[in-house]
């Protein structure tokens, strides 16, 4: 908390973890994580923001790309993926 990012890992082989990067949150204060079930997107819920931001997941290198600007919505503190 404190500087509204968030840093993806890599887990290697040999099972330690690796800093892939770091990318803003497109929000203040992100609060709860989710990914995908095909593991291609995460979601952030930026709950003092306002906001969910959106990412696509690079599978190779665990990168993070927003996939459009944040949806609005009052103080959103978790997310729960229904398929």
């Amino acid at each position: 908390r404190g500087h509204d990012s968030i840093a993806a890992y890599r887990i290697g082989d040999d099972g330690r973890l690796t800093l892939a990067a770091i990318e803003p949150s497109l929000g203040k204060g992100p609060q709860n994580l989710a990914i995908s079930p095909g593991g291609e997107l995460l979601l952030c819920a930026n709950m003092p923001g306002g906001n969910v931001a959106v990412f696509r997941i690079d599978p190779q290198t665990g990168g993070l790309t927003s996939v459009g600007p944040p949806v609005s919505m009052p103080s959103p503190s978790c997310i729960r993926l229904l398929f």
